[in-house]
């Protein structure tokens, strides 16, 4: 706007001015308003920052002294500005419109002005600052963010570092129970015990990228050298594992329903540990492949708030494809239970043994168990995967973003807590586990006292 003012491009800025395409914060409207109708804005700004000016004492030694229209139609306005290089950027002034559009005209400084838009949980922010005051070098983002951003934004990161410890020690304990208990160590421990191991990642390092990548999108720093790389790949690793190991585990339990008989658990252990082994590897070389692919790549998320496969096809293939089959097993998993309903009554079958009575009761709350952890993971995972749907669809354009911004904010949160619930659903289906954790808790407990 100054550009076309300063250049004399009085056609270009009519139009501007009569289009307002960028006025869609009191900020802007305000910029609109100081170049098209700058007789209009002075005498709003008077109007409505007169406590401002009082503070700084601006309306007693000048406006009171003078003839007011002097200062809105004549050429003393910045005069009557100029006392606001005073003013600091944490007074509650600074956010105030008028004060931050009015220090455009100091005569001292360069002006800066920082724009986020369709931020969530506060839609757009535009603001402006003259480095003339005497804290700018303070000046970031975060200066501009209303009050009530900040408190949602400091929220959702303390809700973060919760689910980080919460995340942490749950699956500390799934690992130590299972490491611990002999009894507990069959085929689909080895299964839970892999993802365990990933959904620690996602406590250890994903939840406190969140509060990292926040911090440095509001902040005037910028992100460590080969920080997307680094996160991106540790969250694609971990979410990729739990995909295919849940297959995996699909498949073991398929076999071990209906092929009894031939289904051995020392060679069938032998080959999960190659399973699981394979699993890590694939999920690594498909979390290298966007760093190794200039055209994927690793970016922040429109809510700034995870680091995700930057191409939107990739990404969906990368959870969708997965999804699709871990739905397809569990559906297998689950027929299997169903059409094989006479082993709820194990006691009548005369022919079969104690001993085989005992692991067809087990082999069926096994399956059972993995249908629920299939259920949990796709209630956590599908709203993601929809929204990333809607999103390559081009459903969310103009105003709806800033509705995407702010539920993805969400629906990242609630993606990442698949990685809590294993742990309570173990203790809640087997009472081994349930003991078993108990008393590692209580063992700790007296040592430490």
């Amino acid at each position: 706007m100054d550009q076309m003012h300063r250049f004399n491009c009085s056609t270009i800025l009519q139009q501007e001015c009569g289009r307002r395409y960028f006025a869609y914060t009191p900020f802007s409207e305000l910029v609109y308003s100081r170049f098209c109708n700058i007789t209009k804005f002075r005498n709003y700004c008077l109007m409505h920052s007169l406590d401002v000016f009082r503070r700084y004492n601006i309306y007693e030694n000048n406006i009171a002294k003078s003839n007011i229209t002097e200062y809105i139609y004549g050429d003393s306005w910045n005069d009557l500005v100029l006392p606001l290089v005073n003013i600091s950027i944490n007074d509650d002034s600074f956010d105030d419109p008028c004060v931050q559009v009015n220090m455009f005209d100091l005569p001292s400084g360069n002006y800066h002005e920082v724009m986020f838009i369709y931020q969530p949980y506060c839609g757009d922010i535009w603001c402006g600052v003259n480095s003339a005051v005497p804290d700018f070098n303070k000046f970031s983002p975060w200066t501009c963010i209303p009050m009530r951003c900040k408190i949602t934004i400091i929220s959702i990161s303390i809700i973060c570092v919760i689910m980080s410890l919460l995340t942490t020690i749950a699956n500390v304990v799934v690992i130590g129970v299972f490491l611990k208990t002999e009894k507990l160590r069959n085929n689909q421990s080895l299964y839970k015990m892999s993802i365990a191991f990933s959904d620690l990642i996602v406590g250890l390092f994903v939840f406190p990228s969140i509060i990292v990548t926040t911090y440095f999108s509001y902040s005037s720093s910028n992100l460590p050298f080969g920080y997307y790389n680094t996160i991106g790949f540790i969250t694609t690793l971990s979410v990729s594992v739990s995909l295919l190991t849940l297959i995996m585990s699909g498949f073991d339990r398929v076999f071990a329903m209906m092929r009894p008989m031939k289904y051995s658990h020392r060679s069938t252990r032998k080959i999960a540990y190659y399973v699981i082994g394979a699993t890590w590897c694939i999920s690594s070389v498909v979390a290298l492949l966007p760093i190794l692919i200039p055209s994927v790549g690793y970016h922040m998320t429109t809510s700034r708030s995870l680091i995700s496969i930057a191409n939107g096809h990739a990404a969906l293939a990368v959870i969708g494809i997965p999804l699709i089959m871990t739905w397809i097993n569990g559906i297998a998993v689950y027929s299997v239970v169903k059409t094989r309903s006479n082993i709820r009554r194990p006691s009548k079958d005369s022919s079969a043994s104690p001993r085989s009575r005992r692991r067809i009761v087990m082999e069926k709350k096994l399956a059972i168990t993995l249908c629920i952890m299939i259920g949990v993971f796709t209630v956590c995972v599908l709203p993601s995967f929809v929204q990333q749907i809607l999103g390559s669809a081009g459903l969310f354009r103009n105003a709806n973003f800033a509705v995407f911004t702010t539920s993805e904010a969400f629906v990242v949160i609630t993606f990442l807590s698949n990685s809590l619930w294993n742990c309570f659903i173990y203790n809640f289906r087997h009472t081994d586990f349930r003991e078993r954790a108990k008393n590692i808790f209580c063992s700790k407990f007296k040592s430490n006292v």
